[in-house]
């Protein structure tokens, strides 16, 4: 049961990473605007690209490909590990990502510390208390973080 269960789940998430990616994907194309030409509108020293160095861009980042195909390329790289290189900077959006997650570990610890921290001086002053009023109080707060499809009233 647990191994069903498991599949179950990470089939799933697959899913779920899966229709992210393509709603993504179909949001950014739909999007109105080439994102070549608004990298390139100003060029290196001010002056627009010529027409040519804009096709020469479009086919780096295989812009110049039927949607269908970009999505299939994109998908493949992205299950590979290739997400690609940023069109605003010429980074490498993996190397973007492995350079923002030290500090993001940092802020997401301290936030779960000071949530751990808050959550259980609550939970033990509303256990402890014998001030009735206080103990109601406190021991309802956690229902107010909860929306009402999840506490089964909706």
């Amino acid at each position: 049961m647990t191994g069903r269960y498991l599949a179950r789940r990470l089939l799933a998430a697959v899913g779920v990473l899966w229709a992210a990616f393509t709603v993504s994907f179909v949001v950014l194309y739909l999007l109105p605007g080439d994102p070549v030409a608004t990298m390139a509108s100003g060029g290196l020293d001010g002056e627009p690209l010529p027409p040519e160095q804009l096709a020469a861009l479009r086919a780096r980042y295989g812009l110049d490909q039927p949607v269908i195909v970009q999505y299939g390329q994109r998908l493949l790289a992205a299950l590979t590990g290739d997400l690609g290189t940023s069109i605003q900077n010429g980074q490498d959006v993996r190397g973007a990502i492995l350079d923002a997650l030290p500090p993001t570990l940092q802020i997401s610890a301290a936030g779960l510390a000071v949530a751990v921290l808050f959550g259980g001086t609550v939970a033990l002053v509303a256990t402890y208390t014998r001030v009735l009023w206080l103990r109601q109080l406190l021991m309802a707060l956690p229902s107010l973080a909860v929306s009402p499809r999840c506490s089964g009233s909706g």
